[in-house]
């Protein structure tokens, strides 16, 4: 009798988490780098102190072009927080204000 060895495969078809909604910080002196961090979750002290500014929420992955949710859960998950480098291509985050949000340039 011939022995067949089964490979276990991931489903692509695997049921998804919804997205959290991710509070977004700038760095003030270099504005294509990002920290995003969940909000349930406390904000890092290097977030409150320093050249970062809070700058809106995201509710939607692709809300900000270089945001990959995948590489945000597993950053999440290993620091409690995800740095990122935007990549512009007619998006700009709103005015700061008391609600930011993004928007389309």
């Amino acid at each position: 009798m011939e022995r067949i060895d089964a490979i276990l495969a991931r489903s692509s078809l695997r049921r998804r988490e919804p997205s959290p909604t991710y509070n977004l910080f700038q760095r003030e002196d270099k504005p294509d780098l990002y920290c995003a961090v969940p909000e349930d979750r406390a904000v890092p002290t290097f977030l409150r102190a320093g050249p970062w500014a809070f700058v809106g929420r995201i509710t939607d992955a692709a809300a900000l072009p270089g945001f990959q949710e995948e590489q945000a859960r597993s950053g999440v998950r290993l620091n409690g927080f995800y740095l990122f480098m935007a990549h512009h291509s007619g998006f700009g985050i709103g005015a700061r204000s008391s609600a930011p949000e993004l928007c389309a340039a």
